[in-house]
């Protein structure tokens, strides 16, 4: 399986080391810290500008590949569960939330990329309106996927309607009614 737990663990690990590497290099060179009103974010400055140059080369591949592969991965995912067979164990019929629930999701992600792009954009060409919008948009994303992802899974999913039950059944469980009936002959 190509992401297996202990593979997913290494590239974890790859990630982590990579970053600190370039972490421990720009340790080494003075910088300042610059606030940037217009997009409200604190960022590092170097005063060399071969590390500057270097910080934003590196910043660039990571982040076009990133992006990249997740709009790979996105489209990979929401192609895999559009299409797959979707069966209740209980009543063998097939059902057409969970391929709903993965449109949609597609749909946030590849907007949520869109603000990270747009972010980079911003950046490459420094226009501080393009970024402001890339934050605001990227708040309004999350919104609507938090509220999405809730009901989605609350109300279509019978696994989690059914675990619900259970664990409000154990709480709460019904009071049998122990009634007695005195005949009296």
């Amino acid at each position: 399986m190509l992401f297996s737990y202990d593979r997913v663990k290494i590239i974890i690990c790859i990630i982590f080391c990579i970053s600190l590497s370039f972490g421990i290099i720009c340790a080494f060179y003075k910088s300042k810290f610059s606030y940037d009103e217009a997009s409200r974010t604190i960022y590092s400055l170097h005063f060399a500008t071969g590390i500057n140059l270097w910080v934003r080369i590196i910043f660039n591949i990571i982040m076009i590949i990133i992006v990249l592969t997740s709009l790979i991965f996105n489209i990979l995912d929401a192609h895999h569960l559009i299409n797959a067979k979707v069966f209740d164990n209980s009543k063998k019929k097939k059902t057409y939330w969970f391929p709903l629930y993965a449109g949609f999701l597609f749909i946030t992600s590849t907007l949520i990329e869109a603000c990270f792009t747009m972010r980079y954009i911003s950046n490459i060409i420094n226009n501080s309106k393009l970024c402001i919008i890339s934050f605001n948009l990227l708040y309004i994303i999350g919104d609507v996927t938090i509220f999405g992802d809730f009901y989605f899974f609350l109300l279509f999913s019978t696994d989690i309607r059914r675990e619900i039950k259970i664990y409000f059944m154990k709480i709460y469980p019904r009071k049998k009614n122990n009634t007695a009936i005195i005949s009296t002959n």
